[in-house]
């Protein structure tokens, strides 16, 4: 049995988790796709360039496997767009939480799948990278150099995600949103303390829904971590929380769990346009949210903020790029993802009006980038100096 995986870090997980599923059931891994005779590929359909990467290693598997083989795709493109693999593949068209396909292929009670969690990642198939500028060199050394120093223990708390934005490709892979028992997640967090592990990383589609289905907060489950390992080193990264469930959240945090166990926040804006937001299907209000990140940039200058962007979503005008590019300028941001709007099968935004041409698209992105360098350097430098004014 063969794996392979083009996906993000939930993705990853999950592979590593189908993985140890096959190894239980007794079924032998090769790291060599010829000798397979199950070759499971979960396939990222986020973009539309992970159609195009999918596609592409789909086929160089058809070029490699047995004719005997046999090929299982899975993930999130099977559901979101399953036309861009359709004519190199016959096979079954899996979602992310079709478990119970695995179960049945691994000759297991379905509930087995409910009993086994995977804390590291499956390595990613297309680990190229390339660089454009000295600055990115800087940050990728850096960042390699902390996951080698600070390796990662992964903890999947939910899976799916209540957001209804309008150009999420994911909603249509995940049609509902189910939640990780507190005592199944502690039990996990216990397991990585014992093997010495100091840097904790929650995985979701956003995190901040956890707990709706079992009656509690992603805030209780953080202070009951706190509460119940006090005095061991660690740190937590909350990559995927929505703004908001940011705003609704934070105030419910422990002041101390927030000062020496965070180590990272993600919340992704989007926009610093209201009237974009709400083309996006967003709910919240800037201003509650923009205040949330300035407090937390403030009073606990240790923690890492990041972000996304999105430009050229349908009806963005130059006023609305220069109001993110605003928002941006405040440096509260160590990271900022960025994203051309692209259009996504089956989802609301494609009945919005005007486009934006893609050449005003990448003429934004020029700009966004050329300018967040010097707001994310500002805020690193901020930081240093507001360490040592504290000491």
């Amino acid at each position: 049995m063969h794996f392979i995986s083009n996906a993000c870090e939930e993705g990853l997980l999950d592979t590593q988790r189908l993985k140890l599923l096959s190894k239980d059931a007794g079924f032998k891994c090769t790291n060599n796709v010829r000798q397979a005779d199950f070759i499971l590929f979960y396939a990222c359909g986020h973009l539309d360039m992970h159609d195009v990467e999918s596609a592409q290693i789909i086929e160089r598997i058809n070029r490699l496997k047995k004719p005997s083989a046999r090929l299982i795709v899975w993930g999130c493109l099977p559901k979101i767009n399953p036309g861009a693999i359709q004519a190199i593949y016959d096979g079954p068209l899996l979602g992310p939480e079709e478990w119970d396909f695995f179960a049945d292929l691994f000759n297991q009670p379905r509930e087995r799948t409910n009993l086994v969690f995977a804390n590291a990642l499956y390595p990613q198939v297309n680990s190229q990278v390339t660089f454009s500028s000295p600055h990115r060199i800087i940050d990728f050394t850096v960042d390699k150099l902390y996951s080698y120093t600070h390796k990662k223990w992964y903890i999947k708390i939910v899976s799916g995600c209540r957001n209804c934005c309008t150009y999420c490709s994911d909603r249509l892979a995940y049609r509902w949103s189910r939640d990780v028992p507190i005592e199944t997640i502690l039990r996990q967090f216990e397991l990585g303390l014992a093997a010495n592990y100091m840097h904790f990383e929650f995985v979701g589609r956003d995190l901040g829904c956890y707990g709706h289905d079992i009656g509690l907060t992603l805030a209780d489950l953080l202070n009951k971590i706190a509460e119940t390992y006090p005095d061991n080193k660690y740190k937590i990264s909350i990559n995927n929380v929505s703004p908001n469930s940011l705003i609704a959240l934070y105030p419910k945090l422990d002041k101390k769990l927030l000062s020496k166990r965070i180590f990272e926040i993600g919340s992704h804006i989007q926009s610093g346009s209201e009237r974009i937001l709400k083309q996006m299907g967003k709910t919240f209000n800037l201003d509650d949210w923009e205040k949330t990140i300035q407090d937390i940039d403030k009073n606990y200058p240790s923690i890492r903020i990041l972000t996304s962007i999105m430009l050229g979503f349908p009806g963005e005008t130059e006023d609305d790029f220069k109001k993110t590019m605003n928002l941006l300028s405040h440096s509260y941001f160590d990271r900022i993802n960025w994203y051309i709007y692209c259009e996504r099968p089956n989802l609301p935004s494609l009945k919005l009006k005007d486009r934006v041409p893609e050449v005003t698209k990448m003429r934004r992105m020029k700009e966004a980038k050329n300018l967040a360098k010097d707001y994310t350097r500002r805020k690193r430098i901020k930081r240093i100096r507001m360490r040592y004014l504290r000491t």
